[in-house]
C-alpha cells in the first residue's frame, strides 16, 4: 500500500498492489497485473513527529488532508500545528494504565517511548 506519494514509476507486482493519491503510480489494471490505483486519497493525515526547535522539543502534528495526492512537504513545511514537549505526558515503558489515565485526565497529550507496555 503506497499513499500521498511521488513515485517515478513501478515495476511488478504480486498480490496486489494499492495506490492511493499517488503521483507516478501505474494505472488501474486489477487482476492482471495486480494493481488498484484511487487518484486521491480522500482523507489522510501523517504521522505526527518530535523535532527540536532551537533548544525546545515539539511535536509536530500535521493537519488532516482531504481529496490528497503526492507527498504534503514537497513545497515546503505542511500545514499543522506544533505542540511543546510539556504539554505531553512522555510514557515510558512499565507505565501502568492509571499512570496514563491521570496524565490524560490532567489534558496532556500522550508521547509513547518504543516499548512493550502491559496495561
Amino acid at each position: 500500500y503506497t499513499r500521498d506519494s511521488s513515485v517515478g514509476g513501478w515495476g511488478n507486482g504480486v498480490w496486489n498492489m494499492t495506490f492511493s493519491g499517488v503521483e507516478g503510480a501505474p494505472a488501474n489494471s486489477f487482476p492482471e497485473p495486480p494493481y488498484t490505483t484511487l487518484d486521491t486519497t480522500p482523507i489522510s493525515r501523517e504521522k505526527p513527529f518530535l523535532y527540536l526547535d532551537g533548544a525546545d522539543y515539539k511535536v509536530f502534528v500535521p493537519e488532516k488532508r482531504e481529496n490528497a495526492r503526492g507527498t504534503s512537504w514537497a513545497n515546503g513545511t505542511p500545514a499543522g500545528e506544533s505542540i511543546p514537549l510539556d504539554q505531553f505526558y512522555v510514557v515510558k515503558e512499565g507505565a501502568d494504565a492509571a499512570t496514563i489515565n491521570a496524565a490524560v485526565e490532567q489534558g496532556l497529550h500522550l508521547l509513547f517511548t518504543p516499548g512493550v507496555y502491559h496495561i
